[in-house]
């Protein structure tokens, strides 16, 4: 328990994994027969992550999701974002094979990240027990028992239900009447008739004790995931929350831990009339600071998801994870694919700089378990006022939000591009290879064939890293791995020199990111922004007496050996290179 803690490190846990390889659990192919872990455990898929420079997988969430109802499980409403448990869930596999992949790649000089949720669970035993007020349970959410004699004022929960979301008028009366804190500043996941508020009522439920009772409860997502209180007297939330994440650390052997939806930790009422303080709470801050210090405390690294203001992510980002994951430039290089222009990327990346984010603690993903969110919330909300210049014309930050989204939507969706759909306010159901399929025209995925089609997709698939400063991360695209991390492809990425972003700059320099030269790959490499000091390609890893027999909190003493055969000692590359400045307003033909 020596190590550092009070501080954020995003150069160290970049150091300890700079390129990852995410694998959403519930889309992942196995072998007939095989788990979703044992397959990340397979040793062969550990050299080909060695030989081409993955070194950190982020599994996604593993462990038991959904509800309870009765004596059965009920299936999982948000992806298994809606943990119930710390066991592995058994569609995934066991804690033996959970363990065994994190050894393979400790031997491989990798390291597993898992997953933790602090804000909300699922509907498991923990919420029926608070149901039923058993003991401390109903501190762990932000539930409140309502009288009888105020019943008359809650909907009735359908038949088959065991809740109910109230309207706006409810909420107001609950509000009034002393209940709750009212009206948050935004319903995530709102649709009419079914989620029109952030509150949600119970069916009548018999305790222990024979009282009968009816609680309203708060979900900044589903129904089916009430939020976690981190400051009931009790503190039984964050006892929750961190011994699921010591679990995973130290029991399980995870190197790194993905906070999930983080930004949604603390709430508080506001002035009369005005919406509750949900997002950006100082009780956010202290919450994500005890998390992260807890993890560095025992040696591993956080990274959060924040989908907030760059102002959010940079006060979250002093005290709390490790790295942030990238909501302020993703959408911006989905718009500049998508329309050949760069200067809202440009924007964006300036906005970064200029607000004190650091761009090496940005986790930039090629593709990552949700849609293309493109909220774009710095702008809509927290500096909707504010005025940019776009396109040579003063623009305020909402009608910039407005002008960007309604960019994406026109040239993504649409009869011309079925496979890309709008998911409710937050943005569109899609992968980066299916943006790519319609940037380039293809109206049905079917009609893609193995050949040129493909080429062309990895080919501007390429084109990605050139706008993107920083940690890359991917997941396996449609039909077969992403052109940025391919072994059949013969890629390595690789860092050609290390380059700081100079005194009074507003813009990254180049740094070049090259791929030797392959069959429909970019001509001859295709560079990337980078925007701080690339890690030490050569520092030393440890690794167990075998592969797979060690775990991070086992007693065996790992000893000091080199890097197997086939990985590169040494990020360095000579590949002629093309030149892809961040200060260009079009992508480079290199990476067309």
């Amino acid at each position: 328990m020596q190590n550092p803690f009070a501080s954020p490190s995003p150069r160290h846990a970049v150091e300890s994994a700079s390129v990852w390889f995410t694998a959403y659990p519930i889309s992942f192919i196995t072998r007939p027969g095989e788990s979703f872990l044992s397959a990340l455990a397979d040793e062969e898929l550990w050299k080909a992550f060695a030989t081409i420079g993955i070194d950190g997988v982020h599994t996604g969430p593993v462990k038991r999701a959904g509800g309870i109802s009765g004596w059965q499980y009920t299936p999982s409403v948000d992806g298994h974002f809606d943990r119930i448990g710390t066991h592995i869930d058994p569609a995934f596999g066991t804690e033996n094979e959970f363990r065994a992949m994190c050894g393979m790649a400790t031997w491989y000089g990798g390291t597993i990240i898992d997953d933790v949720v602090p804000g909300h669970t699922g509907k498991g035993a923990d919420f029926r027990l608070a149901e039923m007020k058993v003991d401390d349970y109903p501190g762990i959410y932000h539930m409140v028992e309502i009288d009888p004699e105020d019943w008359s004022h809650l909907p009735d929960v359908p038949p088959g239900r065991d809740s109910a979301n109230i309207d706006a008028a409810t909420e107001d009366w609950l509000d009034k009447a002393g209940y709750i804190i009212g009206r948050l500043q935004r319903v995530i996941f709102y649709t009419e008739g079914i989620k029109e508020t952030n509150w949600s009522v119970t069916r009548p439920v018999v305790g222990p004790d024979g009282v009968e009772r009816r609680w309203v409860y708060l979900h900044y997502f589903k129904d089916g995931q009430p939020s976690i209180n981190w400051l009931d007297p009790s503190f039984a939330g964050m006892r929750l929350v961190i011994g699921d994440t010591l679990h995973s650390l130290t029991d399980l052997g995870s190197g790194g831990l993905r906070l999930d939806a983080n930004g949604f930790l603390g709430v508080e009422k506001s002035a009369e009339g005005m919406p509750a303080w949900s997002e950006g709470h100082p009780l956010s801050e202290a919450a994500n600071q005890v998390i992260g210090s807890m993890v560095r405390k025992v040696g591993g690294f956080t990274f959060q998801e924040l989908n907030l203001t760059i102002d959010d992510i940079r006060i979250t980002s002093e005290a709390g994870a490790d790295l942030s994951y990238d909501f302020i430039n993703r959408p911006a290089y989905h718009h500049a694919l998508a329309t050949g222009d760069t200067e809202f990327l440009r924007l964006t990346l300036r906005s970064s700089l200029e607000l004190g984010v650091d761009p090496a603690s940005l986790v930039h993903a090629l593709q990552n378990h949700d849609e293309l969110t493109y909220e774009l919330v710095h702008w809509a909300t927290g500096h909707q006022d504010d005025v940019y210049t776009y396109k040579g014309e003063e623009i305020t930050g909402a009608a910039l939000a407005e002008t960007i989204r309604a960019d994406l939507v026109e040239r993504l969706t649409g009869p011309d591009h079925p496979y890309n759909l709008i998911f409710t306010t937050n943005g569109i159901a899609c992968t980066t290879a299916t943006v790519i399929a319609a940037v380039l025209g293809f109206s049905d995925l079917d009609g893609i064939d193995d050949g040129a089609d493909r080429d062309r997709i990895r080919a501007r698939t390429c084109s990605w890293p050139c706008s993107t400063p920083s940690s890359p991360a991917c997941s396996p695209c449609p039909g077969g791995t992403c052109a940025a991390c391919s072994p059949s492809r013969g890629r390595t990425w690789r860092s050609s020199s290390k380059a700081a972003t100079p005194a009074g700059s507003t813009v990254p320099p180049t740094t070049s990111w090259a791929w030797p030269r392959g069959p429909g790959g970019p001509s001859p490499g295709c560079p990337v922004a980078a925007a701080s000091t690339a890690p030490s390609p050569n520092s030393s890893r440890t690794r167990p007496a075998s592969p797979g027999s060690c775990r991070r909190s086992s007693p065996c003493a790992p000893t000091t050996a080199s890097r197997p055969a086939g990985r590169s000692t040494s990020r360095t590359s000579r590949t002629r290179r093309c030149s892809c400045s961040s200060t260009s307003s079009t992508i480079p033909s290199c990476c067309s």
